[in-house]
């Protein structure tokens, strides 16, 4: 709930792609930017700042 809604909205919809994909496969991301083009700008975000907001949740 730390995270910015658009990067939520990243989770969510990563998480739903593997119901069609259950890897991280290209077809897999070829499902999530259908939904979210610029998705990469999000999994930047998590890669750089979840450990700083894992250690909040957790500190």
């Amino acid at each position: 709930m730390l995270a910015p809604p658009e990067v939520l909205d990243y989770v969510i919809v990563h998480e739903l792609c593997h119901r069609k994909e259950m890897n991280h496969s290209p077809r897999f991301w070829s499902e999530v930017a259908k939904v979210i083009p610029d998705y990469k700008k999000h999994e930047k975000w998590l890669k750089t700042e979840g450990t700083r907001l894992m250690r909040r949740m957790t500190g």
